[in-house]
C-alpha cells in the first residue's frame, strides 16, 4: 500500500489466496433467524473461499499399512467419500451427509468402509438444499450429498473403492466441558432414553452419553448448558420422553489417610 494503490481485481486475488492459505480469517456478522447478512455471507463464500480444486491434493492413509496416499479432486479418479454428519429423520432413517473427495459416487455402488472394514451398498443419493432434498443419480468430486440407510457407517468414516483402500483424516470433535445426569420423569422410560441418547450421539459426536453403573445414573456431557438443553429437547421431540436434569453424584471412596506401625504374632 505504501507503493501505490491496488485494483479491485488485485485485492480480490490477494484475499482469495490468503483465505485459501489459512493466513487470514474473515469475520462476517449475520443473524440467520432475522435473515440479516446471510446473502453477504453466501456471496463471500462463492467469491472468496477456495473451490475444492483450489485446495490441491488431499492426503490420506492406507488403513492397514499406514502409508500416505495423495488424492486429487477429479471426477475420473478413484471413488472416495467421507461422512461428516449424520441425521436421523422420521420415515427415512439415518441420513448420512458426505463429501465426495474423488471420483463420482453413484446409486447401487458398493464401497469399502475403511474405518470398520465392512462393505456398504450406496442407496438413494440426494442433493440437499436446506430441509428439502432432490434425488440425484450421482455426486461428483468436490460436491456434497447425502445417502440413506447405510448399515455400519457413521460420522468420520471414509468409504472408497475396494481396489483403492484409503482413510482420510478423521474429524476432531471438541472434548466436553460440562456434564449432567438425566433421569426419566416416568418409570419405565430408561431404555427409551438410553436408545434415544445413543442415536443423538451418532448425529452429534461432540455430545457424549454414558450409563454409570456405579452411580446408577445416565451421565450426559457436552459443550455447555445450552447444548445439553437442545439435546434433551430433541429427545422429547423425537421420542416423546421427558427427562429431569440432575447433578451427577460423586462416587466417594475410603482411602488411607495416615501411617501406623504395629507388631503382630502368628500362632499356628
Amino acid at each position: 500500500m505504501e507503493e501505490g494503490d491496488i485494483t479491485d481485481e488485485e485485492f480480490m486475488k490477494g484475499l482469495q489466496h490468503a483465505v485459501a492459505a489459512g493466513t487470514l480469517y474473515p469475520v462476517l456478522c449475520t443473524a440467520a433467524e432475522l435473515n440479516i447478512g446471510t446473502k453477504l455471507l453466501l456471496d463471500f463464500i462463492t467469491e472468496y473461499c477456495p473451490k475444492p480444486t483450489d485446495r490441491g491434493k488431499v492426503t490420506g492413509k492406507h488403513p492397514k499399512s499406514g502409508k500416505e496416499i495423495s488424492l486429487e479432486c477429479i471426477s475420473d479418479g478413484p471413488n472416495v467419500m467421507q461422512i461428516f454428519k449424520t441425521v436421523s429423520e422420521q420415515h427415512v432413517g439415518e441420513l448420512s451427509f458426505f463429501k465426495c473427495a474423488s471420483g463420482a459416487i453413484k446409486q447401487g455402488m458398493e464401497l469399502l468402509n475403511n474405518n470398520r472394514d465392512t462393505v456398504e451398498r450406496v442407496g438413494q443419493i440426494f442433493a440437499m438444499n436446506g430441509n428439502s432434498r432432490k434425488e440425484v443419480a450421482h455426486i461428483v468430486a468436490g460436491d456434497i450429498g447425502s445417502v440413506v440407510k447405510l448399515k455400519n457407517s457413521h460420522t468420520g468414516d471414509t468409504l472408497s473403492d475396494r481396489s483403492f483402500p484409503v482413510m482420510l483424516k478423521t474429524i476432531d470433535f471438541p472434548s466436553p466441558v460440562i456434564r449432567q445426569a438425566v433421569a426419566p420423569k416416568s418409570k419405565g422410560d430408561e431404555e427409551k432414553i438410553s436408545t434415544g441418547l445413543q442415536s443423538l450421539h451418532e448425529e452429534d459426536p461432540s455430545f457424549i452419553v454414558n450409563v454409570d453403573s456405579e452411580l446408577q445414573q445416565i451421565i450426559v456431557a457436552g459443550q455447555g448448558e445450552l447444548h445439553l438443553d437442545i439435546i434433551t429437547n430433541r429427545l422429547k421431540q423425537k421420542l416423546g420422553v421427558d427427562v429431569i436434569i440432575e447433578e451427577p453424584r460423586i462416587p466417594y471412596r475410603e482411602t488411607i489417610k495416615g501411617t501406623a506401625k504395629a507388631q503382630g504374632k502368628y500362632k499356628k
